[in-house]
């Protein structure tokens, strides 16, 4: 599909990235998973974070070389992942680049969001999700949805070496917002996968 016309063209940074950041989310060496045209990325870096940006169409590298990060940050890119197979695979790319204790934020348009767009926008299902009129796929992420994925990479990386949760002040502070995240932790004393 068309993937690189999912990447919005940005002025400033996301949403995610400054309400990450506002309540002390953001650590340590990042990687922006999916970084589109980049603008978290200049914006963390502006920050004074070591920060790697990684995009397939945008900013391709060797993911095998990137090494390890201690926070992961994955905006929207589930959203415009057709194939669940492939969602799974990005999941276990992302754990498998966190050091012990390193964080990964997932970001999602949400199922009520994706939903309400198709409607006003006569876009077309497709598979479990939209074909917008970019010809661009759309899927609506649930938090729940997310769980799913991660439970579902975690049994095919190696059970019971991750351990997952959500952290009650940040959905406590992003309650309000137009976006389903969560956040998966590695766990300091599991050895590396």
């Amino acid at each position: 599909m068309n993937e690189h016309k999912t990447a919005i063209s940005r002025t400033k940074e996301s949403r995610p990235v400054r309400d990450l950041l506002k309540i002390g989310a953001i650590c340590g060496r990042v990687l922006d998973y999916g970084c589109g045209k980049g603008k978290d990325t200049e914006f963390l870096l502006k920050k004074g974070f070591e920060v790697l940006s990684y995009d397939p169409y945008y900013k391709p590298i060797d993911m095998r070389t990137a090494g390890k990060f201690d926070t992961i940050i994955c905006n929207y890119v589930l959203n415009v992942i057709e194939d669940e197979k492939a969602r799974i695979q990005l999941f276990k790319t992302l754990i498998n680049h966190l050091h012990n204790d390193g964080k990964l934020f997932i970001t999602a348009r949400p199922v009520k969001d994706i939903t309400a767009a198709a409607k006003k926008g006569s876009w077309i299902k497709y598979k479990d999700g939209f074909i917008t009129g970019k010809k661009t796929f759309q899927k609506g992420i649930s938090g729940e949805y997310i769980n799913e994925l991660y439970a579902m990479a975690k049994t095919i990386i190696s059970s019971n070496k991750l351990d997952h949760y959500v952290s009650n002040k940040l959905d406590h502070y992003v309650s309000n917002a137009k976006y389903s995240i969560i956040c998966i932790q590695r766990a300091k004393f599991y050895p590396k996968l």
